[in-house]
């Protein structure tokens, strides 16, 4: 290959790989601005509601936790991130011991800064009918833990516990350490 045609290749690569970076730069910008933007929304939705007046409970789907398949239960178990399944195991604890489920005290226990999408992922199971939960008025991302599927009282901490074990214990030390440190702090949120 002549150098002129090395040339060429070299300016077009870089060319290439400059407007790779401007577009990494502008997804990374977009991505940065996500959470805020969740969380002004979610605040606007709020505000709506308020000035509507009185917050009505919606009314509840067909059925309870614990008319849902255990199929359907362990099969979220088992597609669920980690993150996800202590939240799962949060709602166990705070039913069990009748607290409130604070998001941002559970994100802070398990270090993630994930709070809008935590927030989503509880609505998804309260859909579900995997949880019912009510919020607390007068508090954001705060619930009262109604009920659970008996399922996932029984196998979430016991699923999550061997799942980390099985993954990490040898494979990849520091970060089984962090998710068994999370389940401790978990646990500490409810004692």
């Amino acid at each position: 290959m002549p150098w002129s045609e090395v040339g060429e290749n070299l300016d077009a690569l870089n060319k290439t790989l400059t407007a790779i970076k401007l577009q990494t730069e502008s997804l990374h910008g977009s991505l940065e601005n996500l959470p805020s933007r969740l969380d002004k929304l979610e605040t606007n939705v709020i505000d709506a509601a308020r000035s509507m007046g009185e917050k009505t409970q919606a009314a509840p789907l067909a059925g309870d936790s614990n008319s849902v398949d255990d199929g359907l239960a362990q099969f979220f178990l088992n597609t669920s991130s980690l993150a996800c399944n202590l939240l799962a195991y949060a709602c166990v604890l705070a039913k069990q011991t009748n607290k409130e489920l604070a998001l941002s005290d559970f994100c802070i226990a398990i270090d993630s800064k994930l709070e809008s999408y935590m927030s989503g992922f509880l609505a998804c199971m309260d859909s579900m009918k995997l949880v019912e939960r009510t919020n607390v008025v007068g508090k954001t991302r705060v619930y009262v833990i109604k009920s659970i599927h008996p399922l996932l009282e029984r196998n979430t901490l016991e699923y999550t516990a061997s799942f980390i074990n099985w993954q990490y214990k040898d494979a990849k030390p520091e970060v089984y350490l962090r998710w068994t440190t999370a389940i401790k702090n978990v646990k500490e949120l409810f004692a």
